[in-house]
């Protein structure tokens, strides 16, 4: 009995251990991606798939792309774009055709990158992981229970430092119809050539005589500051 109750705390402990290393591997592997996204100026596409529990009712796909120079920011995605340059943080919704901008408080944005690097020193992200593949092309992490509601998250990075696929898989419950969501990322390209236009206003609207006028392209959209937007 004696034995066997040794073989089964050494048994424990290796788990344990073995938890934790892969617990910090996810930690390093996750720090390496944004440092490699926050550093280099990117462009890439991504793909969202929904699945649900009924099946009668069809797969959902949205796709969109997010671009990155400096502190020039662009994100378009599933009727949405978001874009942040030096002046100003700009929201378009296509369905409403509303164009929100906000002029950006230069002395407020200097600390996303320690913030965000932050959270990785939260140890409640990475409970429950384990590394479930690892080859040449790089790694796939598994974690359970990530959250109330979902039953485990998968997520693969290549051995370059880059995220290739999210997959949640979700409860089924009343309220939520959604059994699985896929999130792949494809055609990522660092350092990649940017038209004048990609991280300018002024394909939205330009400011004349101190007031901010829309673009041609963009008349029947409706024009709104941030500040007075509710």
């Amino acid at each position: 009995m004696i034995r066997y109750l040794k073989i089964a705390i050494g048994f424990s402990l290796c788990m344990s251990i073995s938890i934790s290393i892969e617990a910090q591997d996810i930690r390093a592997d996750l720090i390496k991606v944004y440092e490699k996204l926050n550093n280099s100026a990117f462009k890439l596409e991504l793909k969202m798939e929904m699945n649900h529990w009924d099946s009668s009712i069809p797969k959902e796909t949205v796709v969109g792309r997010v671009m990155k120079k400096g502190n020039g920011y662009y994100t378009s995605f599933g009727g949405r774009i978001t874009l942040q340059n030096s002046l100003y943080s700009i929201m378009i919704t296509e369905k409403d055709k509303k164009i929100i901008y906000l002029p950006v408080n230069k002395s407020s944005s200097n600390n996303n990158q320690q913030d965000e690097l932050a959270l990785m020193n939260d140890t409640n992200m990475f409970k429950n992981i384990k590394l479930i593949k690892t080859d040449a092309s790089g790694k796939t992490y598994e974690m359970i229970n990530p959250q109330i509601g979902m039953k485990k998250m998968q997520l693969t990075i290549t051995s370059n430092n880059v995220l290739k696929e999210v997959k949640y898989y979700y409860e089924k419950t009343e309220e939520s119809p959604i059994k699985e969501v896929l999130i792949t990322y494809s055609n990522v390209n660092f350092n990649p050539t940017f038209s004048d236009l990609d991280f300018s206003e002024k394909k939205y609207f330009q400011k004349i005589n101190g007031k901010e006028v829309l673009t041609t392209a963009y008349k029947d959209y409706s024009l709104l500051s941030g500040a007075n937007y509710r």
